[in-house]
């Protein structure tokens, strides 16, 4: 505290942080004010990486330079290329403590020495590799243009409106392919007594030994999946036993049916919402529901398609001569879970299948994704899938073989494996650090030793060629649980690969490519007739150690398909440093909706940006990227890695995808938001109106355009809301609302000796009729948005309105928003006279003296269309 004072005492007297001008000494100011001659040089800041140089193109780049807020009168930008430039950056605006200048520079050489020239009042500052008010003192940035970093993203991914679909959570088309057990595997239930249509049991899909095979003999009793329209917080009792034993909650691991039929059901639904892409989260076959663990990238989740075939091609034709797969499998009968099932004996799983692209075949899994791709592309909608290549699920089938064969498997060194040993000849003398004492319940013949009297545990053991189905199954168990590796975040099911390694980066090559050329082999000039998908949505990409791996796979990948698309799951300015042609296309852009909810949502006085703050970091964000790159932007609310963005409308002042979990934040409101704030459905339009009218690609996780809720996962993952599905009421806890003494709408049933809560759980079709609007609004205009001008002309911090004209030659439209909780006049500024038309509510308007004045309720948003 004494320091505090001190240093507070000696700012004021201004001995901190001194300017030197003619010899005087300048004392530094209680806040900075322009042309005070006072220039705060700590807060000068340039750096010559992504945040503050980006390539445009091949002649162009973008500087940026930072200062204090409200502290300089002028910056120069002064650059020699051949010849010395005088450039005059252009003030951007403030956000906190920080204003920003930028510049735009035209090259005509691909070498720059440059320095800035900052100037307040009778102070001229040159800044450079040093800092220094006098000329001569002047050591220039050098900068080379790096041609590495010039993007080329395909054209149509500025042209579409995207759509997240969570495949487990959209739609169950086929009851029959529900799953019969979960990531934690048949080892831990009872055998199904089910049957199939086909009369086929349920148990004798998977092999006899399989079920209920725990070395403790303890298992969860019967796998039942969850009914879709059950509600939210009602377990089945095997969730509530898992639970118990592992203390922690398994509706993480909870199945609802959804399959790729049933997305099929629904592409018209899509179509007339007006989306024109979509996101896939993955579909390659995988045990739990989220399938980020991914078991085989070759094929397509059994659960997705069928888990018993019937000999169908679904009109889907194979090319005999398909380089990753010139065969289907279909034959009606067999078990995809066999068939995908890696066999000890054979080294290969049911299909006769290695990592050699020849030995690849369709299934009839795989043939239902296909005819979804296709019917898909008939209706102008495009499509990619996720790719999870950072690391696979621990039933991956080079992962098991590895466990299984050990370190001589051809696979071993595809992961990160750390500890093999298997018997006392490996240890030596160290046998004493190597689990003494440890004795394992069950199968001790195959995982522990005794030596000196005492029980030793070993990490991998061999399994022999003539074991029986049931002693390999118990002894891979025993590996994939005792073998030590290098894992994602350390979580075991999830190993990571070695992208070092060129077989595993040929394999995810491979792999790429069968689903983008599909099964005829090649790409088609017309897409809409093409049958691969469009491309890949990248999940944590830059955990991989390998970075130049993306090089080669980007490289290969565009040879098979040239406008092939990439997008990456990078957060925050990170992103900026990896998207250029030879890497990613582009990036999902929470940034953007973290900018839009500080905004529109917050309201705490360090949570909540104003107008001006807005219009500075949203240009910043689109700015510090490529012309082309900005275009291409995911511009994203929310997604399955956060709470849903109309929960948030309802928990505001918190950093973005921060405290969202129920069981880290039992604060948090996860009731239907519409119950609690009147605003809450306001919000969302507002929200919306500027997703969609702002530069890059709006995109919308499934549920969102019906109010659909909930916290982060596992609650952001809820069953989609249907018209023909009856849902039972939400429950809910009281306490939360106790507190804010709400008051509740009718709705909302109110049981205080239970300390609980229930409501209707309903899509809301308010928001449902307006985000099919305001998404036509922007396909029918989308040259504009997708390619026009955006400029700010409105930022009113006291009455709390923005406005932004979008514009490409004459086609104009103002977007304006109140948020203010007031009905509000707003005058307009106009570049181009004329009559107006309010798309939103339907009115027309004449500008006068270059300006039009309206009236916007509370917390509305418009949009003003040039008609003359």
């Amino acid at each position: 505290m004494k320091l505090v004072k001190l240093v507070l005492f000696l700012t004021i007297l201004g001995c901190v942080n001194e300017n030197n001008f003619e010899n005087k000494v300048i004392k530094q100011p209680l806040k900075p004010a322009r042309g005070d001659s006072y220039i705060f040089k700590s807060r000068i800041s340039h750096v010559q990486t992504t945040s503050d140089i980006v390539v445009i193109d091949k002649e162009n780049i973008r500087l940026f330079l930072r200062t204090r807020s409200n502290d300089i009168e002028k910056v120069n930008f002064i650059y020699d290329d051949g010849e010395v430039n005088v450039l005059e950056m252009k003030r951007l605006g403030m956000v906190g403590l920080s204003e920003y200048y930028v510049v735009d520079v035209k090259l005509k050489s691909d070498l720059i020495k440059y320095h800035f020239e900052i100037l307040d009042g009778k102070v001229t500052l040159y800044y450079s590799e040093k800092m220094t008010e006098k000329k001569e003192d002047i050591k220039d940035f050098n900068y080379t243009l790096d041609q590495k970093r010039l993007v080329n993203p395909p054209k149509w991914a500025k042209e579409v409106v995207w759509y997240q679909i969570f495949p487990e959570r959209f739609r169950n088309g086929n009851k029959d392919n529900d799953p019969i057990y979960n990531e934690y595997g048949p080892q831990n239930f009872e055998k199904p007594t089910g049957k199939l249509l086909s009369g086929t049991s349920k148990s004798s899909l998977v092999p006899e030994e399989r079920w209920n095979s725990r070395f403790d003999k303890w298992n969860a009793g019967d796998f039942t999946i969850n009914e879709w329209g059950s509600d939210w917080n009602k377990y089945e009792s095997w969730e509530i036993k898992m639970t118990e034993k592992n203390d922690w909650d398994h509706g993480n691991t909870r199945h609802y049916g959804g399959d790729i039929k049933g997305i099929i059901e629904k592409l018209d639904y899509i179509k007339e919402m007006g989306f024109t892409a979509i996101w896939f989260n993955p579909v390659f076959y995988a045990e739990s529901n989220h399938k980020y663990d991914t078991a085989d990238y070759r094929h397509i989740s059994p659960a997705y398609g069928v888990i018993e075939e019937t000999g169908q091609n679904y009109g889907v034709e194979v090319a005999v001569d398909n380089k990753y797969g010139a065969k289907v499998r279909n034959e009606k009968g067999d078990s995809e879970y066999k068939l995908l099932s890696y066999d000890i004996k054979t080294e290969r799983n049911g299909l006769g299948e290695t990592s050699d692209p020849a030995t690849w075949v369709w299934t009839e899994s795989d043939l239902i994704a296909i005819k979804m791709i296709k019917e898909a592309h008939k209706r102008g909608i495009r499509v990619i899938f996720d790719g999870v290549f950072n690391h696979t699920g621990n039933e991956f089938w080079a992962f098991t073989e590895a466990l299984i064969e050990g370190p001589t498997s051809d696979y071993a060194d595809w992961y990160k494996f750390s500890d093999w040993r298997k018997t006392e000849k490996y240890l030596k003398e160290n046998i004493d650090e190597w689990n003494p004492g440890i004795e394992y319940n069950g199968k001790a013949k195959y995982g522990v030793f005794k030596k000196d009297g005492k029980t030793y545990r070993r990490k991998w053991v061999e399994t022999e060629k003539n074991a029986t189905a049931k002693e390999q199954w118990e002894i891979y168990l025993w590996n994939k649980e005792n073998v030590e590796y290098e894992s994602w975040w350390g979580y075991r099911s999830l190993p990571k690969l070695d992208h070092f390694n060129e077989e595993v980066g040929k394999h995810i090559i491979d792999i790429s490519n069968k689903w983008i050329l599909g099964p005829d082999g090649k790409s088609s000039k017309n897409w809409k007739e093409d049958d691969g998908i469009d491309g890949f949505r990248l999940d944590v990409p830059l955990d991989i150690e390998n970075q130049e791996f993306w090089g080669i796979w980007k490289k290969a990948i565009r040879k098979s398909k040239k406008d092939i698309y990439t997008t990456a799951e990078i957060w925050g300015e990170e992103a900026r440093e990896h998207i250029y042609s030879d890497k990613f296309d582009a990036a999902m852009n929470y940034e953007f909706g973290g900018n839009l909810l500080k905004y529109i949502v917050n309201t705490g006085k360090r949570e909540k940006i104003l107008p001006s703050e807005l219009k500075t970091s949203q240009e910043l964000l689109f700015l510090r990227n490529a012309d082309k790159t900005a275009k291409v932007l995911q511009n994203l609310m929310d997604s399955h890695d956060t709470d849903r963005i109309f929960s948030m409308v309802i928990n505001p002042n918190r950093e973005y995808d921060r405290d969202n979990r129920i069981l880290e934040n039992r604060s948090y409101r996860a009731i239907r938001p519409d119950l609690y704030d009147d605003n809450a459905v306001k919000n969302m339009k507002l929200i919306s109106l500027m997703q969609m009218t702002y530069l890059g690609a709006p995109m919308i996780y499934y549920g969102d355009e019906k109010g659909m809720w909930g916290a982060d996962d596992p609650q952001d993952r809820k069953p989609m809301l249907w018209d023909d599905i009856e849902y039972e009421k939400e429950t809910e806890n009281l306490d939360k609302y106790r507190k804010k003494n709400v008051e509740f709408s009718d709705e909302v049933e109110v049981d205080e000796a239970n300390g609980m809560l229930s409501y209707t759980v309903k899509e809301n079709e308010e928001l449902k009729k307006w985000y099919k609007k305001i998404i036509n609004i922007r396909n029918e205009n989308i040259e504009l948005y997708s390619n026009g001008e955006l400029k700010y002309i409105v930022t009113d911090d006291v009455n709390n309105i923005v406005a932004y004209q979008r514009k490409i030659g004459k086609n104009i439209a103002i977007v304006v928003v109140n948020n203010n909780n007031r009905k509000q006049k707003i005058k307009i500024p106009v570049e181009e006279s004329g009559k107006y038309l309010d798309l939103i509510n339907d009115k027309k308007y004449e500008s006068f003296e270059k300006s039009i004045e309206i009236e916007l309720e509370s917390k509305i948003g418009t949009i003003l269309y040039l008609t003359n």
